[in-house]
């Protein structure tokens, strides 16, 4: 059988057996990753299922690694649990490796060293992608809690100043101690901007505000497709339940359908799995790979000319899936065109302040 050929097959039997990797992968990484264990089914699962297919249609297709965002997202989310170190990410993988592989054995499938080697050079750079997001989103947190405390301490040492001053030309004990009594409380305050815990709130800070509600997300679909008025729009999918800010994930959704202007028909699906729910905008438009890998990003290039025409918009609905407590990612390709997608979890309810 020709290398390619064989590379199909094997892709074709990577993702039959995607969910008994995937079921392995998530008890191996109860026992090996243990701040993973407090985070709910829908946190833990994340991108994982996306990453995977990823994965394995790059190993047939090595131009798909250059396609999609959802490494970088996958990253992102994972910094933005607190307990996730970079260490805990990269274990992630490799048990992820370990399980593809024995999953394979057992099975009987052909690898050759080949394969092995191709699927190696796969996880690395998908390990690099999320990594670098990771990196991004904690120095972002890092920079936006400095700056608010700058601000915190400036205001609290002011208090404490102006107290001061006025004690030393006060004449009255009683005002003087009403003075003291001030610097004290704004003391304490300083030394609890300083917390740990209250520099995590500092960073959730600019999270979106939501207001949850239950309902159909395939019937949300529909009305902003209506509302879009775009011609050839067409939605899949079953009735889903979700519990969501309704008015944030609508706009978002108007924003998504948006992209592109009127050029050619839209497709929209909603699905879900693992506690997760998906909706998807497909465009017939193809992005270049270097704007996939930064559209969602945190750091992205203001000044890239298909950026000011696609990134309209596209910062808030990164904002909706992540204040949500989930993420956005895009792949684009000639075959399928660019498709951006909110995969968050159903409720969304244990995830927004």
């Amino acid at each position: 059988m020709p290398y390619l050929a064989a590379r199909e097959e094997v892709v074709r039997e990577l993702r039959r057996h995607r969910a008994r990797v995937l079921l392995r992968w998530r008890q191996r990484i109860g026992d090996e990753i243990p701040c993973s264990t407090v985070l709910p089914e829908a946190l833990v699962f994340n991108a994982m299922p996306e990453l995977y297919d990823f994965l394995t249609s790059s190993l047939a297709d090595p131009q798909e690694l250059n396609r999609s965002s959802v490494a970088r997202a996958h990253g992102a989310e994972r910094a933005r649990e607190g307990g996730y170190g970079p260490a805990d990410l990269l274990r992630e993988f490799q048990v992820l490796r370990r399980c593809m592989a024995e999953i394979a054995e057992e099975e009987g499938m052909e690898l050759t060293r080949q394969h092995m080697a191709a699927l190696a050079m796969r996880f690395d750079a998908v390990e690099r992608e999320a990594l670098a997001e990771y990196d991004i989103v904690r120095q972002h947190e890092a920079h936006m809690a400095r700056e608010t405390l700058a601000a915190t301490l400036r205001a609290h040492l002011s208090v404490i100043g102006i107290s001061a001053q006025r004690i030393m030309s006060s004449g009255t004990l009683e005002r003087m101690s009403s003075l003291a009594s001030r610097i004290r409380v704004r003391s304490q305050k300083v030394l609890e901007a300083l917390d740990d815990q209250q520099q995590a709130a500092i960073a959730n800070a600019e999270r979106l505000s939501l207001v949850l509600s239950t309902f159909d997300l395939a019937k949300l679909a529909r009305e902003a497709c209506r509302e879009a008025q775009h011609h050839g729009t067409s939605v899949h999918g079953d009735p889903i339940l979700v519990t969501w800010c309704r008015m944030s994930v609508r706009q978002a959704l108007r924003i998504l359908l948006a992209q592109g202007g009127e050029a050619g028909p839209v497709s929209v699906t909603v699905r879900h799995a693992n506690g997760r729910a998906a909706i998807s905008v497909l465009h017939r438009h193809v992005l270049s790979p270097d704007v996939v890998r930064t559209l969602f990003s945190v750091r992205r290039a203001q000044g890239h000319a298909t950026m000011r025409e696609w990134g309209v918009g596209l910062g808030f609905v990164r904002e909706v899936a992540e204040s949500h407590g989930g993420c956005a990612i895009v792949h684009s390709s000639e075959g399928t065109g660019t498709e951006f997608r909110l995969d968050l979890p159903v409720d969304a309810s244990p995830f927004v302040p």
